[in-house]
């Protein structure tokens, strides 16, 4: 059981009467009963452990229910006061772990400006030719779906005929807030034409079946605004990658957020010249990071390590400005650490967060802080690169990590810096991966968030950039229907690279391939490009004059898909077979020069 569910029944059977107040002060999710969420997670390959099997062992815990259950993983509800009951029970390699509010990547501090949507990824052009989505199916996952029913009133996002509800969770659909709602709106603004299914999900376990009924129900594309932390060091690694790459290898392609931590994360070597446990930050000995919080702020605290090497016990502290403990993470050996914690004082306090090594190996470390508006914008010692969140370390070249630019950046051209919003998280991952992979605007209006103090409903954040990116995807894919989903992203990040390479030359840690944009639309497009793989080799040797699947990696292949009066468009590269065409059609060379012929 982890430490959070722990502090959480001390708590309540200290006070019963403020289960409430303790359970929203950790961020918990907990039903209209009081009973709080947890998951029982075994290792994969396991049976699901339920209360069914605890009985066969004749073991039988108070309030325990089951609401969903996905391969290894159970969502259950149980009375705070038999979680320890519970994980005595368990069979030790099955975890009790606490189920978190979803971390949702909108901006923790401010919100971004908004504008009406408008033709910055160049789609308007494809809808202007019928290509709006018409023919894909996207599928928005999501835990927040309020005013949904009001924005499909105002056009805003699509009819009951081409969306369907999906509610993995134990609540009603329309509750908990509007990011869902947010997010639909965002892809359908640019692909209005495609149908939608809005999945209602909680927790990992919730996502593992809203992924199951998109490989049954033929989605194409995923759309997925939530960070996970802690589910392991490596790429990867843990169930949100794992389930994200079920997604991919059924061929969807599956678009997450690289997360909204770029001020908020740290990642570092233990380093203790004074001998004294506490790790130093920088240089200078400072054993604490500052962080102001204002009243009714506060935040959820993430640490995980390397765990290749020998077992490692780091604990995680959080001080006031007397160094009185505020709240802690202490599980045990090789166990990851977090807590939540709301400043409920009355005013604006200092916090101090702690890295303590009790016992082991000390091996690199990173901490993610998920703050709530009124929380610092700026603690010390923040590092940028490294902090993109689960599952964009997915290696699957058809998960795509979204970071985020604001919408009116997309005139710039390629090299230009300082674009990028300060919270959008960066690369590289912990395993070495290029991250993120393509850039998405963000500042949209939806009707989601529309109130009487926010008439224009802004909405940002890589939660924003991440449906955009599905939407031109959408938009994209449904002018060239019979593509696969690698051969989709891949042509998403060529574009971006040459119409949209900011920051370095080629890919880099900051904007990835670039910020999304379309080459122009002409009918009968044939794309070709060297580097993509050579699918025609793979389904036979020789194109059979049907379905095209991808760029063609061969000249003559393309020119026997080519229809008269085409256009066939090359990503640079050489081709030195011989070509003969007897049909007349355009050809045109984007990014880079392409030689044909020897």
């Amino acid at each position: 059981m982890d430490s959070v569910l722990w502090d959480l029944e001390q708590a309540v059977r200290q006070a019963p009467t403020q289960l409430f107040v303790e359970a929203t002060q950790r961020r918990l999710l907990f039903a209209a009963d009081g009973r709080v969420n947890v998951e029982l997670v075994g290792k994969p390959g396991m049976p699901p452990v339920t209360a069914e099997s605890l009985a066969h062992r004749d073991i039988t815990i108070p309030t325990l229910t089951v609401h969903s259950i996905w391969r290894h993983r159970v969502s259950a509800h149980i009375n705070p006061i038999h979680l320890t009951q519970l994980a005595m029970a368990l069979p030790p390699s099955v975890d009790l772990r606490a189920v978190l509010e979803p971390s949702l990547d909108e901006p923790s501090f401010g919100t971004d400006p908004a504008d009406l949507f408008a033709d910055y990824c160049g789609v308007q052009q494809y809808i202007d030719a019928g290509a709006d989505g018409s023919g894909k199916t996207i599928g928005i996952l999501d835990y927040k779906w309020d005013n949904l029913t009001e924005a499909q009133a105002a056009g805003a996002a699509p009819p009951d005929s081409r969306l369907d509800r999906q509610n993995f969770t134990w609540s009603t659909f329309e509750d908990d807030g509007f990011h869902g709602t947010a997010c639909l709106e965002s892809a359908y603004d640019h692909a209005s034409g495609a149908s939608y299914v809005a999945y209602k999900i909680a927790n990992l376990t919730d996502v593992g079946q809203a992924v199951d009924h998109a490989i049954s129900n033929d989605v194409d594309i995923l759309s997925h605004s939530i960070s996970y932390y802690n589910e392991g060091w490596a790429d990867d690694s843990g169930d949100a990658c794992a389930q994200a790459d079920e997604a991919a290898n059924a061929g969807i392609l599956y678009f997450c957020s690289a997360g909204n931590r770029g001020r908020t994360h740290w990642q570092d070597t233990f380093l203790d010249s004074d001998g004294d446990g506490w790790h130093e930050w920088g240089s200078g000995g400072d054993e604490t990071i500052d962080i102001s919080i204002g009243n009714g702020g506060g935040g959820t605290y993430f640490m995980s390590f390397n765990t290749a090497g020998a077992g490692a016990d780091y604990d995680v502290y959080l001080f006031d400005d007397s160094l009185n403990e505020l709240d802690s993470g202490t599980d045990g050996t090789d166990n990851f650490e977090e807590f939540s914690w709301t400043n409920s004082t009355g005013s604006t306090m200092n916090a101090h967060l702690a890295i303590y090594h009790y016992s082991g190996a000390t091996p690199e470390f990173e901490m993610f802080y998920n703050g709530t508006e009124g929380s610092s914008s700026n603690p010390q010692h923040q590092e940028f690169e490294g902090s993109t969140t689960s599952p964009s370390n997915t290696t699957d070249s058809r998960v795509i990590s979204c970071g985020a630019a604001k919408y009116d950046n997309w005139p710039e051209e390629n090299g230009a810096t300082g674009l990028i919003q300060g919270y959008s998280s960066r690369g590289r991952s912990n395993s070495g991966m290029m991250l993120p992979d393509l850039i998405g605007p963000t500042g949209n209006w939806t009707v989601a968030y529309a109130s009487p103090s926010k008439p224009n409903g802004a909405f940002g954040g890589t939660s924003c950039a991440t449906p955009n990116l599905a939407g031109v995807a959408g938009c994209f894919w449904s002018a060239f229907p019979n593509m696969m989903a690698s051969s989709v992203g891949s042509l998403l990040k060529d574009q971006a690279r040459v119409y949209r390479d900011w920051g370095d030359s080629g890919d880099d840690i900051t904007y990835g391939a670039g910020g999304a944009f379309l080459h122009e639309y002409a009918a009968g497009t044939i794309w070709v490009d060297r580097d993509f793989m050579d699918w025609v080799t793979v389904l036979g040797g020789v194109w059979d004059g049907s379905t095209v699947y991808g760029p063609f990696y061969r000249v003559e292949d393309a020119v026997s898909a080519m229809g008269t009066g085409g256009r066939m468009v090359f990503l640079g590269n050489s081709y030195p077979e011989p070509v003969t065409a007897t049909k007349r059609f355009d050809v045109e060379t984007i990014g880079s020069t392409a030689t044909l012929g020897n």
